[in-house]
């Protein structure tokens, strides 16, 4: 068959279902290390942007009318926030860890599941 009549988009894959998911997994094991630090970055890009409204609203707790303002507790949360910032640089990388080259990556996917 000529190459563009092989992988057609929407074309469903070949064999039970357990030999395509064995498939994909053979094939995403070749790029484990890759898939395993594009998890790390997902999972900590999504704690750390949990980590800066937390850290604001202990700030402001620490902020009382009555006995006034706890400065080394601000202090301690405002320097944390600082940290916070990682959670832009993870977003930023994510995206390049998780694919070198979105078509060339998205045929070889389409090939390694069998709809080829």
């Amino acid at each position: 068959m000529p190459m563009n009549e092989r992988a057609i988009a929407g074309d469903r894959p070949t064999g039970s279902k357990k030999a395509v998911i064995g498939r994909i997994f053979r094939y995403y094991m070749r790029y484990k290390w890759r898939v395993l630090l594009a998890f790390v970055l997902m999972v900590g890009s999504n704690l750390f942007a949990l980590l800066g409204p937390w850290l604001s609203g202990a700030a402001i707790d620490a902020i009382d009318l009555e006995s006034g303002v706890d400065f080394a507790a601000v202090g301690f949360y405002c320097l944390w926030m600082a940290v916070f910032v990682l959670c832009g640089l993870l977003r930023i990388f994510l995206p390049i860890v998780r694919t070198y080259d979105p078509f060339e990556s998205k045929y070889r996917a389409r090939n390694a599941a069998g709809s080829v």
